[in-house]
């Protein structure tokens, strides 16, 4: 498990009208889109889009707020029924014992109202034991995602993706996955270059 630990209450929903704010000028100043083109990715609304993630940390959260301003649709917490402990040891204690049980921990109940109506779902996550955390693999179990596309992205201390595509794709065989993100947690909150490089080289930005 990683240990970039920046624990806190969810954070206040913004806009993607503000998020593009700030995204869009990263954008340009790197290079990476032209405004012309970034403001065509913003406005492409083609796909029905949702970005699921889970974080612990908030580096998870970082990440998955870039890419909700880069490509648009909507964005959603995956949480557990019993939150992980605040204290890192505790929680490790508990992901491992999950992890080892391959358990699927209870998720809090409130989900998007019509998960059926996404044509792609980003998946993000820590990258905990070589793998998603097993809150990640209730989430995806409960709904499957059969003639879904499924976009995996991580946070790490090191090992990358690791497992996680091979166990997403367990998860929900019926699904399309594609190659996924990773970025060490320590660099996800200036991970804004690396993630609009991958969203464009997949095909999620407008060129």
């Amino acid at each position: 498990m990683e240990k970039h630990m920046a624990f806190g209450n969810t954070p206040p929903r913004h806009t993607r009208r503000d998020a593009l704010k700030g995204l869009a000028g990263f954008a340009v100043a790197a290079g990476i889109l032209p405004l012309a083109s970034f403001a065509a990715a913003a406005a492409d609304s083609s796909r029905k889009i949702l970005i699921a993630y889970f974080s612990h940390t908030g580096n998870t959260r970082a990440v998955a707020r870039m890419i909700h301003a880069a490509v648009g649709g909507d964005i959603f917490e995956i949480q557990a029924a019993e939150p992980y402990p605040s204290e890192h040891s505790a929680t490790e204690r508990r992901a491992r014992k999950e992890w080892e049980d391959n358990a699927r921990p209870a998720l809090a109940v409130t989900f998007p109202a019509d998960m059926n109506a996404y044509d792609t779902i980003f998946i993000g996550y820590p990258n905990w034991f070589r793998t998603t955390p097993m809150i990640v693999r209730s989430f995806l179990e409960q709904f499957g995602f059969a003639g879904k596309t499924l976009v995996p992205f991580c946070t790490h201390g090191g090992n990358g993706l690791a497992d996680s595509p091979r166990d997403i794709a367990q998860s929900c065989p019926q699904a399309t996955l594609v190659e996924g993100f990773a970025v060490r947690g320590s660099r996800a909150a200036k991970a804004q270059d690396d993630v609009l490089a991958w969203l464009q080289e997949k095909n999620f930005l407008t060129r």
